[in-house]
């Protein structure tokens, strides 16, 4: 299990309990401005590698050296490079790797300035806030049953056990065409956000995850409650969970491992 800590916000990636390597990853800048998961997909076809690419190229998008996020421009328009760099450098190096083709990602980006959380996201990674509304969820799933469920065909119940469940109709690197939602969300001092895989969502219910973010706790002991849980109810896949508590932020970063 890898863990890393700032002043306000904590990420951890876990293998889970079915798999026998881990294909998620994860990154938090060191004022905990931006914030990155990535779900690789392909399996056998170099998964980790997809997602471990996809965060390279957006540290390297958004970050100065420093790695405090680079001034300048439309922060949506940086989301939307950041997303199409990756893509694209995955896709290149799949071309020149033959034990890598078919990889991909799921990707999600946080990036918080001031009072806003704005978000780019392809795939079945998750973005939820916790405030004084309770848990909302901020995202939509690019999966198969999400469709069926919008276009009404298709239950929330009856998705949970659907065979298609963890089917993606888009990811960063695939060979469809890229479509990343955007998104700016307002924040209040104390308002947690979670980003997460689906080692989390599809294991723990939503009323678990607001529980477990309704307490106060520091966010560290938040985000290994919630790994934790996802283990407890079955960890069938990589678990990938950050945690960030809106407020004044520090540039210092705690690792560890």
């Amino acid at each position: 299990m890898e863990l890393m800590t700032t002043d306000f916000c904590c990420g951890i990636t876990s293998v889970g309990r079915a798999r026998d390597h881990n294909e998620d990853a994860f990154y938090i800048s060191p004022n905990s401005e931006v914030m990155v998961v990535a779900d690789g997909v392909g399996g056998s076809a170099a998964g980790e590698v997809a997602s471990a690419l996809a965060i390279d190229e957006v540290g390297k998008t958004l970050l100065d050296a420093d790695g405090n996020l680079r001034f300048g421009g439309d922060l949506n328009e940086r989301l939307l490079t950041a997303v199409v760099q990756s893509h694209d450098r995955i896709r290149s190096h799949a071309a020149a790797n033959a034990h890598c083709a078919g990889m991909a990602t799921a990707l999600i980006v946080g990036v918080v300035q001031e009072d806003r959380l704005a978000l780019a996201h392809v795939g079945d990674v998750r973005a939820y806030r916790y405030g004084r509304m309770g848990l909302q969820r901020l995202t939509e799933d690019h999966s198969v049953v999400a469709q069926l469920i919008r276009e009404g065909l298709l239950t929330e119940a009856a998705a949970a056990t659907h065979d298609l469940r963890h089917r993606i109709w888009q990811a960063v690197g695939s060979d469809r065409p890229l479509r990343p939602d955007i998104a700016l969300h307002e924040l209040l001092v104390d308002d947690l956000v979670l980003l997460c895989s689906d080692g989390l969502w599809d294991q723990v219910p939503d009323s678990l995850i607001a529980e477990t973010l309704g307490r106060s706790s520091p966010v560290d002991e938040l985000a290994t409650t919630l790994v934790d849980h996802a283990n407890l109810h079955g960890g069938t896949a990589n678990i990938t969970v950050i945690v960030y508590r809106h407020g004044p932020r520090t540039n210092v970063t705690r690792p560890q491992t």
